[in-house]
């Protein structure tokens, strides 16, 4: 008893730091299939099944107060009872049968197979691990349309600059371009191939860091204030989408909308007025505020220059922004996290079915939620919370309209634009003439390759 009372402390341990570790995320839950989802059967076969079960009760219950009860849902459930259905198998079986996962685990990751147009032929890495390039060749037991291409190269490269070099040598046919200012350093005949992305950037208020962002007044002058035309222009050279809220497909923006005069006399009016210093300010209380907000960036090219000529723009009005820049890594594991921040400009990635859960239901407003501008409204949570248990498309379409206008309404945030992803190729190459509206939305650059069985490279008449 005291053995495995010994066992079932050290197993929390260790299975609650695993269990902390991501390897996969469950689609439609915040829940993430983790290290300890492969490590938690075999206590069934070395603790017995009432210590085993135990042992990952525990570890689930103190979890769960470590990132508090908000983070269980529907999909915690669906994680949690085949984990015990699997410790209850193995504390029923032979020991020597805990080899069969392992060696299943090793194989699958030795010998990828998908059921996909194509498979993998070979690759060529590095003495660092790092992969030069993979060779993919048809899938012949495919069950859809049999892939034109009978093999495809897929080459791996360092930097865009390195990219382009081969592309202008002829070593390559295609690729995709991270940076639409670098399109003026392609040489080689090439046709430009964009690709609508479902992922917008904003700069999101922190309601609760500064007194001025609790106005909806204030927050609506920042955004009148942005030149949004002015930044898809100079940043991406038009391959971007202006947006006027959270939902990329009903996007609605006729035109642009930004006023430098407007937002000086909505601040005018809502009595923020300019200091000897140029900058606005405010008494409120017994306390001067001034406008005056620090605005974290990650480090990003394209977000610095977004930030720079957000700053100029916002000068204009008398706000004054200080720039931070800091790696993303140091945003994602300290910024966001402790919401540290007065205004951030980041990213959401939306799916082809929009889900806005994650990004604005109240309930996310702290981590491990993703509300960045920690917004609050009752009718957007019961909308948000209408389109996730609602499978009538008409009904839904209704929802996510109001939801959008009702968000855009209430300016939580400066939405920005949403970046066009380019693919460059040959002109020999045709890859997109076939898709539809809907296939031309894309939530990863990966996506591209929804399509790849209908890739071609030259055509010649057929008689039918």
């Amino acid at each position: 008893m005291r053995n495995k009372i010994f066992f079932l402390a050290i197993f929390s341990i260790v299975g609650f730091v695993l269990l902390q570790i991501p390897v996969n995320t469950l689609a439609g839950s915040r829940v993430k299939f983790t290290l300890f989802d492969l490590f938690a059967p075999t206590s069934g076969a070395l603790a017995g099944n009432s210590f085993g079960i135990i042992s990952v009760f525990v570890i689930q219950v103190v979890n769960l107060f470590f990132h508090g009860f908000d983070s269980f849902d529907k999909g915690a459930l669906i994680r949690l009872f085949p984990t015990l259905f699997a410790v209850w198998y193995f504390s029923k079986s032979d020991k020597k049968q805990l080899i069969i996962p392992v060696l299943a685990i090793v194989s699958y990751n030795l010998n990828p197979v998908g059921s996909g147009p194509y498979k993998i032929l070979s690759f060529k890495k590095q003495s660092d691990g790092f992969i030069d390039s993979y060779i993919l060749e048809r899938n012949e037991d495919y069950s859809g349309d049999k892939p034109y291409l009978k093999k495809i190269k897929v080459i791996f490269y360092a930097g865009e600059n390195e990219i382009i070099s081969a592309f202008n040598n002829g070593e390559i046919d295609g690729f995709g371009l991270a940076n639409s200012r670098n399109l003026e350093k392609i040489i080689s005949p090439h046709e430009i191939f964009p690709f609508k992305t479902l992922k917008y950037y904003a700069v999101f208020f922190n309601y609760y860091s500064h007194p001025a962002f609790k106005e909806e007044d204030v927050r609506m002058a920042l955004d009148l204030a942005v030149n949004k035309e002015e930044l898809v222009k100079n940043i991406f050279s038009d391959y971007a989408t202006i947006v006027s809220g959270p939902l990329v497909q009903n996007n609605d923006v006729a035109e642009n909308l930004s006023s430098i005069d407007e937002a000086s006399k909505i601040l005018d009016d809502s009595g923020w007025l300019m200091n000897e210093e140029g900058i606005r300010q405010k008494t409120i209380g017994k306390e001067v505020i001034k406008m005056e907000f620090s605005l974290v960036v990650p480090q990003i090219q394209i977000l610095i220059d977004t930030a720079e000529l957000i700053k100029q723009e916002w000068g204009k009005i008398g706000v004054k922004a200080n720039i931070s820049i800091l790696s993303l890594s140091e945003i994602n594991n300290e910024i966001i996290k402790t919401r540290d921040y007065q205004m951030i400009i980041f990213g959401n990635i939306l799916g082809k079915s929009p889900d806005l859960y994650s990004f604005w239901h109240s309930s996310e407003k702290f981590y491990p939620g993703l509300n960045l501008s920690l917004y609050e409204n009752k009718t957007a949570d019961k909308l948000i919370e209408s389109i996730r248990e609602n499978f009538n498309d008409d009904k839904r379409s209704v929802d996510l309209e109001k939801l959008q206008s009702l968000i855009a309404s209430d300016y939580p945030a400066v939405f920005l634009y949403s970046p066009d992803y380019l693919y460059i190729g040959k002109k020999k190459f045709y890859r997109f003439d076939s898709l539809t509206p809907e296939e031309k939305f894309i939530s990863f650059s990966s996506d591209r390759f929804n399509n790849i069985e209908k890739w071609y490279v030259e055509t010649t008449r057929a008689f039918k």
